[in-house]
């Protein structure tokens, strides 16, 4: 358990890192402008299509929000005050329960709202960079990296039937569904320029992407990335960082998991010392005679 909160503390470190790179990066090659532009004019549209369906979006937010709470109450996630019988102390504590259920609900319902904001920003943003910002954000990131090789690739295999029905599987439990859909769109946000940096540095990769090495960080620069949405000044520059700080992982390689993982310490005998040097005679007749050459 120790080992695996490191490893997951490690890729937030370096999902951090690679971020504040990412931002130095995005004020070279007019990135900083273009970035500003393509930003500005998505917040204005998603903003104007939340006002304009603001009922909508309250009805189908309530009503997932709802079921959610009403799935946590089944399985047990979730406790709310209460007790039997039909005296009036039980009644107040059904209605105290039922306000709290509500509570619920509408704390679920605004953490879903903003976050249906930023994932539907981070998805329209996610669609040119490609063509827009990839090719300037390599040629501004590979200028720190120029007497750098690039680290080794190392891809895994294809995913199992197996691992495609446990995902498919969790999306019916109604609390872990909720996680993995969130996750997911985390994760999917920042997939496709992760594929093109990856075709930047390394060219075609055979199989699957190299995620073994990069998929804890990937998913932390994920949330960060969800995060800085709501962030004044700093969502404005978001499509350039968001190119730029995937191109500093890749270039970085696998090197953030080395701080999480222990230290191989070799139960070998340190090699015996050189013996030391002796002084004998002759070697000192011949320091004198050198010395009487020199004089």
């Amino acid at each position: 358990m120790k080992s695996f909160f490191l490893r997951w503390y490690a890729a937030l470190v370096e999902a951090l890192w690679c971020m504040l790179l990412g931002l130095r990066s995005s004020f070279s090659n007019g990135l900083w402008w273009r970035s500003a532009c393509l930003c500005i004019a998505v917040l204005a549209f998603w903003i104007w299509f939340y006002w304009h369906f603001a009922k909508q979006i309250f009805i189908a937010v309530g009503a997932i929000s709802i079921m959610g709470t009403y799935g946590a109450l089944l399985l047990g996630f979730v406790e709310v005050g209460g007790g039997g019988g039909g005296s009036v102390v039980s009644m107040g504590g059904i209605g105290a329960g039922f306000a709290q259920i509500l509570l619920y609900a509408a704390a679920v319902a605004a953490a879903l709202y903003v976050f249906v904001f930023a994932f539907l920003v981070l998805t329209t943003i996610r669609l040119p960079l490609n063509s827009l910002f990839m090719d300037r954000s390599a040629d501004a990131v590979a200028r720190h990296y120029r007497n750098m090789p690039a680290p080794e690739v190392r891809t895994a295999g294809r995913i199992t039937l197996k691992q495609y029905a446990l995902l498919v599987g969790c999306l019916f439990v109604p609390i872990l569904s909720g996680w993995v859909l969130l996750l997911l769109a985390v994760y999917l946000n920042v997939r496709l320029p992760y594929a093109s940096a990856v075709r930047r540095v390394h060219g075609k990769v055979r199989g699957r992407l190299p995620l073994h090495d990069h998929f804890p960080p990937l998913l932390m620069l994920g949330v960060l990335t969800v995060l800085a949405v709501l962030v004044p000044v700093l969502n404005l520059l978001l499509p350039a960082v968001m190119c730029t700080s995937v191109l500093h992982l890749v270039r970085r390689g696998p090197q953030w998991n080395a701080s999480s993982a222990p230290v191989a310490v070799s139960s070998a005998s340190p090699p015996d010392p050189a013996p030391a040097r002796t002084w004998s005679t002759s070697d000192s007749t011949t320091a004198k005679s050198e010395t009487t050459r020199l004089q």
